[in-house]
């Protein structure tokens, strides 16, 4: 029975994520010098592709240069964030979990951000033949003008196998934190 509940929330995670494409996590285009101790704090997700969702919100703190420990709200989980290269932060970081094996290891790239307002953050998971693309743009607090929404939308656009109709709004107008 535990089994059967674990895979069905499983698949749930999957599926929040986007629906997913044949093949491989596409390649985009990452910050250049990108500066991870700067996206320490807490960030609101103003918009996300999958389905609709209420209150993501994270939190990242530097343990080092290029390791964090985050707190998801949401998931109401902890998790740790390592650079993919330490000598190239540029190339994105590594998502791990060991409460949500669909999410471990997943690599995030952040694709845009002032690290002071707002930040385009790109996440990918490989599963068997498929990938689940997930792109969600942040906030520092719970608003985003509609040109840094449609900026940052253009900025995937461009991008085969991510599908930017799936984008929502995440609804913050009820959220304890």
């Amino acid at each position: 029975m535990k089994g059967a509940i674990f895979l069905v929330f499983s698949l749930f995670i999957i599926e929040t994520l986007t629906a997913g494409f044949p093949g491989k996590c596409p390649q985009i285009e990452k910050i250049k010098g990108f500066q991870p101790e700067k996206m320490a704090g807490k960030w609101h997700s103003i918009y996300e592709t999958g389905k609709e969702s209420a209150c993501v919100c994270y939190e990242f703190e530097a343990v080092s240069k290029n390791h964090f420990h985050g707190y998801f709200y949401h998931l109401k989980q902890m998790v740790s964030i390592d650079s993919q290269n330490p000598e190239n932060p540029d190339e994105g970081f590594v998502v791990s979990t060991k409460f949500i094996p669909q999410m471990d290891k997943m690599v995030m790239y952040t694709f845009a951000t002032d690290y002071e307002n707002y930040a385009g953050v790109f996440s990918c998971k490989e599963v068997g033949d498929s990938y689940y693309p997930h792109v969600a743009f942040w906030s520092r607090d719970h608003k985003m003008s509609d040109e840094k929404m449609e900026e940052l939308k253009a900025m995937m656009a461009k991008y085969e196998g991510i599908n930017l109709t799936e984008l929502k709004a995440v609804n913050h107008s009820e959220c304890g934190h």
